[in-house]
């Protein structure tokens, strides 16, 4: 009994060790310089006209970016790890909010540019994405720190008509939110909805056959999935989908009304008929926004939504089908890969320019950007 009593306690001590760390108990890397190279993969010349680019560029505009290099980010991915980064920096200034984290984890080869709210209207998410793909041959080819220098060019390009002490201009903090919306494509979802509930009233008002009521629908179904895909396509096609699948709840929606008051479909029939809608939602809320979509892979709850879409439309055109037939008829690690105070690895700090304090002045993120692999 005593050896059972002896197992079972050091079992019960031992399994925190055991266990592997959680994200809570991560101790995120600090932000001294403008370049912290704690993967040493920029060699000095680099690090030292990165850093340079960076200090002139805060004294021209005060927009304060930082650059981050470290071996892995586990056991969290980048996005949580940068952003937790991000927030112990405080970047940029507390009135502007104008701070900027890139961070580059080698050996997960995933990078991450974190943009400080003030900036969002000049780093959409979607420019910030663009800025990535355009350097992900470099680091394909371990050239981390021409890659890096490109992209720092671009990213100071991009905030250049700032000045230090001035106010972010309304226009592009409101530019900046109007970009964060493609990140909830259960907006969309509403959007397709209204959008084919007013096509249908204006068609019913203005009397139009049906031929001219359906190909109306599926021209406007098409111009807006294309325009979405263009300018607010966020990850994948998810946008013109999401939109696309409450395009289709639109025209039963509308026709509910009428079908009730000429006792076409009972209020039990119509219940069921609601139920492809809410399925399409529900899968899109838990698959999109719980679970995220990925920028650069179809992961398997993305697969899963597209099948679940494939079947909810299906269905949701037979309900439309069944309403309007009827009125005819009259009745979706940080693992220890840099020491911020003495490993071989550690962030150098060369250059004149790089040996600047690079502390942040108490600016917030909002988890505005983008992340992408090589």
């Amino acid at each position: 009994m005593k050896t059972v009593i002896a197992a079972v306690s050091f079992i019960i001590l031992a399994s925190p060790a055991l266990m592997p760390p959680s994200a809570s108990a991560q101790v995120f890397p600090e932000i001294k310089h403008p370049v912290n190279d704690y993967a040493n993969v920029i060699n000095p010349a680099q690090e030292a006209r990165i850093a340079k680019m960076l200090v002139d560029h805060r004294k021209k505009t005060g927009v304060q970016m930082a650059v981050l290099t470290v071996r892995t980010t586990q056991p969290v991915g980048i996005e949580e790890f940068s952003i937790k980064t991000a927030e112990k920096w405080g970047g940029g200034s507390e009135e502007r909010d104008d701070g900027l984290l890139f961070t580059v984890a080698v050996y997960d080869r995933r990078m991450r540019i974190e943009v400080g709210r003030g900036l969002e209207g000049y780093i959409t998410d979607l420019r910030a994405g663009r800025i990535l793909a355009g350097i992900r041959e470099d680091f394909r080819e371990y050239r981390y720190g021409q890659g890096i220098e490109k992209a720092v060019d671009e990213m100071i390009s991009d905030t250049a008509e700032l000045r230090p002490g001035q106010d972010v201009p309304a226009s592009a903090r409101m530019r900046g939110v109007f970009f964060h919306i493609v990140n909830f494509y259960v907006v969309f979802f509403f959007i397709g909805i209204l959008l084919a509930v007013l096509h249908v009233r204006v068609m019913e008002r203005l009397k139009a056959p049906v031929w001219m009521n359906v190909v109306g629908g599926i021209s406007l179904l098409i111009a807006m999935s294309v325009l979405l895909q263009l300018f607010l396509h966020g990850a994948w096609f998810w946008t013109p989908m999401v939109f696309a699948t409450g395009a289709l709840v639109g025209p039963w929606m509308a026709g509910i009304p009428r079908a009730l008051r000429k006792g076409i479909l009972s209020r039990t029939a119509i219940v069921f008929s609601a139920l492809p809608a809410l399925a399409s939602f529900v899968a899109v809320v838990w698959c999109l926004h719980v679970l995220k979509p990925s920028h650069d892979d179809t992961t398997i709850h993305e697969t899963v939504l597209l099948v679940i879409l494939f079947f909810t439309n299906m269905a949701q055109f037979l309900a439309i089908f069944g309403i309007y037939e009827g009125f005819q008829g009259g009745g979706a690690s940080y693992g220890g890969g840099y020491s911020s105070s003495g490993q071989s690895g550690g962030a150098s700090s060369s250059s004149d320019a790089n040996s600047t304090s690079w502390s942040g002045g108490g600016g917030s993120f909002g988890g505005g950007g983008s992340s992408s692999s090589w």
